[in-house]
């Protein structure tokens, strides 16, 4: 009996390390939190309000801002604190889904089948800078597991959860080969394609 117990407990500890990240929270540029489908994540700003945040959530935030989030592990939510400093959110959903939608302050969302050969656009977000009000930000997950992100003339990028290097201008070494973007914050316009 004590053998089984033990087979089981490695499974499922195998099973439980071995899942796709759902989540990706990075604190002030530098600390990244890494988190499965099953969290639940919800924001807390100044004022106390709160707000539970969805899987197709994309957020940067600047301010004092607590994010505490339940999971499976333990028994009290942890808690993650901006301390008046940067918190970025991404929770990318599971599903694949061909949906766009626009909003009123300029913000686009499209969402992309993951049915190519090549890595693919999964999803993009072009927003109104609210440093610059006449320049834009981007936000774009490919289906290989890459995030790139430009925000304010920075641009950042992580695959499988992890943060790695942009060289020259929006070059990313991938597995599946080298991207190349384009993106101009003045109209908007993003352009990729993947090098293989």
């Amino acid at each position: 009996m004590k053998i089984v117990t033990i087979l089981l407990t490695l499974l499922l500890s195998q099973f439980m390390t071995g899942q796709d990240y759902f989540a990706v929270v990075v604190k002030n540029e530098n600390t990244t939190y890494n988190y499965p489908e099953s969290v639940e994540f919800t924001l807390i700003d100044e004022s106390g309000s709160q707000q539970i945040l969805g899987k197709d959530a994309a957020l940067t935030l600047e301010g004092n801002y607590t994010l505490s989030i339940k999971t499976p592990w333990k028994s009290a939510p942890e808690i993650i604190k901006s301390d008046g400093g940067k918190l970025e959110i991404f929770i990318l959903p599971m599903e694949r889904r061909n949906w766009t939608q626009n909003f009123e302050n300029g913000s686009q969302t499209v969402w992309h089948n993951k049915h190519e050969k090549k890595p693919g656009l999964e999803r993009k977000e072009i927003m109104l800078s609210k440093a610059n009000p006449k320049s834009y930000n981007l936000l774009a997950v490919f289906n290989n597991g890459l995030v790139f992100k430009y925000e304010d003339g920075v641009v950042r990028a992580w695959l499988n959860s992890k943060e790695i290097e942009v060289t020259n201008h929006y070059l990313v070494q991938t597995p599946e080969g080298l991207l190349k973007a384009s993106f101009d914050p003045v109209d908007g316009e993003f352009w990729y394609v993947f090098d293989i």
